[in-house]
């Protein structure tokens, strides 16, 4: 199979974290995810002015396809968060939203391994097709394309 000098630890995570050895992450939100925030919380939260970013971890293609949501945000695709995560700021709220809202949560249990703030992290519930669903306001829809 190509792997060369692989090796298992017998007692696992939980024995190393017994022996005392240091795990590098927080592993301890690991397995769950922060409560979702409803397409018109977040809405209501950007036009008030609160600190808050959306974080988009959809591709390219779905940008077109969907459109963004019009607000403070960055565009930080889910397969480079791993790369990217130092950047994101640590003083504002951000809400991961994808298209469905299937991937977001991963997205924060990641990030909350790298010492976020678990009650700065959340996700937008329904993702995109949601908030346009309800009506709200998207930007960068191509509607060039069938």
């Amino acid at each position: 199979m190509g792997y060369r000098n692989v090796y298992w630890y017998r007692d696992g995570l939980v024995g190393w974290k017994k022996a005392g050895l240091p795990t590098g992450r927080n592993v301890q939100f690991a397995h769950k995810a922060p409560a979702p925030m409803e397409a018109q919380e977040v809405f209501a939260k950007i036009e008030s002015g609160d600190r808050l970013m959306l974080v988009d971890i959809r591709d390219a293609p779905s940008r077109r396809k969907f459109g963004k949501i019009d607000g403070p945000s960055l565009q930080y695709p889910l397969y480079r968060l791993h790369a990217l995560h130092f950047e994101l700021p640590k003083n504002r709220t951000l809400v991961f939203y994808d298209i469905r809202g299937k991937q977001a949560p991963n997205a924060c249990r990641y990030l909350m391994t790298y010492y976020f703030d678990p009650n700065r992290i959340t996700w937008l519930k329904g993702g995109i097709e949601e908030w346009t669903r309800q009506g709200l306001p998207v930007k960068g829809i191509d509607v060039s394309k069938p």
